[in-house]
């Protein structure tokens, strides 16, 4: 027995169905913008991690995209044809679902602990506040492809809640603070993000101890750092050189 044509109510429901299911992912990626431009992010490390914080806004629209698939197979029942309904709404139930899941697969690769700072802060003996928010990521070396000289430790941002800490911070290194820097001896991702908003500079050799470095020693550890007046925060990347 062939399926009939839905017309009345149930086909007002199945197209109303239809245009909602079409508009999650747009819908989705909206409020994750508005999310985002919340945390305003200092460099694009930072930005990605607030967006992935993010996507679990996607599984807020699930029920828009299984009530569709829902419908279409309610309809399939009562004997209507109901195909575009059952496609579209698995077909945006999955991408919604892959979506979100990033939150939950991506984000615990993250770090926002003071762990990282913490070391850096006796390495270089100063002091820290306790008003910093941090997102910071550990990078394996060992099997890491880079295009320049270096290889990547650690990545992250700080970002100062006071800015009377923010001046102590900056003044507790005054003399080694710069305003510029050899592009040759930072990673590539580095000088990329800093290429503007940032004002101040800083590379600390670990393995010579030793503030901003002329040139690059192979297999020396590194510290760049930058800092943003406008941001009241902080760029750093630990890097050996190959």
């Amino acid at each position: 027995m062939s399926k009939q044509k839905t017309s009345g109510v149930f086909k007002v429901i199945k197209i109303i169905s239809i245009v909602l299911t079409c508009s999650t992912l747009f819908i989705a990626l909206m409020i994750v913008a508005f999310l985002d431009s919340k945390n305003e992010g200092i460099v694009s490390f930072d930005r990605m991690y607030y967006t992935i914080s993010n996507l679990w806004v996607f599984y807020l629209l699930l029920p828009i995209s299984l009530s569709c698939l829902g419908y279409g197979i309610f309809l399939s029942i009562k004997k209507y044809k109901a195909v575009s309904n059952i496609v579209i709404g698995s077909i945006f139930s999955f991408l919604l679902f892959i979506y979100g899941s990033f939150t939950l697969t991506f984000k615990p690769q993250y770090d926002t602990s003071t762990k990282h700072w913490n070391e850096l802060s006796e390495k270089l003996s100063i002091d820290f506040s306790n008003d910093i928010k941090i997102v910071s990521k550990e990078y394996d070396v060992k099997n890491q492809a880079t295009i320049d000289s270096f290889y990547i430790n650690v990545e992250s941002v700080a970002r100062f809640k006071n800015p009377q800490s923010y001046e102590t911070f900056v003044n507790s290194l005054n003399s080694n603070w710069t305003t510029s820097f050899q592009n040759n001896i930072v990673p590539v991702t580095f000088a990329f993000d800093v290429r503007s908003g940032f004002n101040k500079y800083l590379i600390y050799s670990f393995t010579d101890s030793t503030y901003n470095p002329a040139s690059i020693v192979s297999k020396h550890n590194y510290v760049c750092i930058a800092l943003s007046y406008e941001k009241q925060g902080m760029y750093m990347m630990e890097y050996i050189a190959k």
